[in-house]
């Protein structure tokens, strides 16, 4: 179940394309230790630590234009975190292990359609300042509940910013689904207000479009179709790749 905030937090979100993707964290308060005989020395150099849980959410979404309509999805992605007045001591095993992106029963693509959804999504760790090996669990599939699995390079230590480069197992399918929140750390919070946020960014070649309607005609070559369609992403969703498509505050006071 998603872990409600610290009750002297605050939260803000900003979703571009809500649809599309969503991002969010939740926090928990870690209640500190009754003083004792044996944890008074532990007590008085305690701080304020909160569990911190991501949650995430794909899928298609349509874009209304003048004339017609197109739909597009994500075949990728990065997943950033910044923290202010605190650090983050990683979980174990937090993202370094397998998921499910579990999606809606009876769920299907249109007949026809050459869309793909994936079957694997990697989170890969993109700082250098630690190294890390890669570490993928495999989960049995069910296909009765539709699910995707997702792993991700394993990294150690404490950090005040991560960076994780978002991969299908295959060029150009579509991320769709939903990762139920996750342990991702502990925040220990060195100085208040504390700050968390968590970025959901792309590049336009992060974003496949996934139908066109009214736009062009259906004479158009296929390779001079797909150049078309990158173009209007381009302009279309200029000012959403300029900066985020979906991004998460977590402020504690």
């Amino acid at each position: 179940m998603p872990q409600p905030p610290p009750s002297s937090s605050q939260t803000l979100s900003e979703d571009k394309s809500p649809i599309c993707v969503s991002i969010k964290l939740g926090g928990k308060l870690i209640q500190a230790e009754k003083p004792g005989i044996f944890n008074l020395k532990r007590q008085s150099a305690a701080t304020d630590q909160i569990k911190l849980y991501l949650t995430l959410q794909f899928n298609e979404q349509e874009q209304p234009l003048p004339i017609g309509r197109l739909k597009f999805g994500l075949t990728g992605g990065e997943l950033q975190l910044r923290v202010e007045n605190g650090i983050i001591f990683l979980a174990s095993p937090g993202l370094n292990q397998a998921f499910e992106l579990s999606r809606q029963q009876g769920r299907q693509n249109p007949e026809g359609s050459d869309t793909q959804s994936c079957v694997t999504v990697f989170f890969k760790e993109k700082k250098l300042a630690i190294k890390g090996s890669i570490g993928t669990q495999k989960i049995a599939e069910k296909a009765e509940q539709n699910q995707l699995s997702i792993s991700q390079v394993s990294h150690q230590g404490s950090q005040e910013n991560l960076t994780w480069v978002v991969l299908g197992e295959q060029n150009n399918c579509i991320l769709q689904g939903s990762l139920q929140p996750i342990l991702l750390g502990t925040l220990k919070v060195t100085a208040k207000p504390c700050r968390v946020e968590s970025i959901f960014s792309v590049s336009p070649q992060d974003i496949r479009i996934t139908d066109v309607t009214g736009l062009l005609p259906h004479t158009i070559a296929k390779k001079k179709r797909v150049v078309l369609e990158r173009a209007f992403v381009r302009r279309l969703l200029k000012r959403k790749l300029k900066t985020y498509l979906s991004r998460y505050e977590l402020r504690y006071e």
